[in-house]
């Protein structure tokens, strides 16, 4: 099973205080939407500019649209915890949680690419307070951002845990 694996050097861990501040969030939740994508697909997913900027880990979600049905592609930054993935769904600290995140909800099973590595996962939204805990604490170590967004969204940031689709054998 692939890994996502996570190496932040002190300048990136630098960034975060501007990727965390209200102007920062309000700029690149923004930007990011539209440049990121391109950045990844022109480079065959090697970079975006969370990883290279914030040295985040970054994971290309490919969801089931919630209303439309469509495939919806986007990258999300993920938290390596075990053979799983965890994703925030913090938005930037808006009030409102992102699409992504209604779409997991309605189509749980989604595509997950990273390091080379392409799966298939199941969506399950954390709702044990310990494991909640645990992951919030484990995320908040990657990207100190997560708890001002916390602060600023006047919600429970909800927290998806993506496990690996066990292929049976034929």
């Amino acid at each position: 099973m692939a890994k996502l694996t996570t190496k932040q050097y002190p300048w990136q861990r630098m960034m975060h205080y501007i990727a965390a501040s209200a102007i920062g969030a309000t700029v690149f939740s923004k930007l990011l939407h539209y440049v990121d994508p391109k950045l990844m697909r022109l480079s065959q997913d090697r970079l975006s500019i969370p990883k290279v900027v914030a040295g985040l880990p970054v994971v290309i979600l490919t969801s089931t649209g919630a209303k439309s049905g469509q495939a919806r592609t986007m990258p999300v930054m993920g938290v390596p915890d075990g053979d799983n993935i965890v994703l925030i769904a913090s938005n930037w600290g808006q009030s409102r949680n992102p699409a992504w995140y209604y779409n997991l909800q309605a189509h749980p099973v989604a595509e997950l690419k990273f390091n080379g590595h392409t799966g298939t996962y199941i969506a399950r939204e954390v709702a044990d307070p310990d494991e909640y805990r645990r992951l919030w604490q484990k995320a908040t170590e990657i990207y100190m951002g997560f708890d001002k967004y916390q602060q600023r969204a006047g919600r429970k940031i909800p927290i998806i845990c993506m496990m690996p689709q066990v292929e049976k054998p034929s």
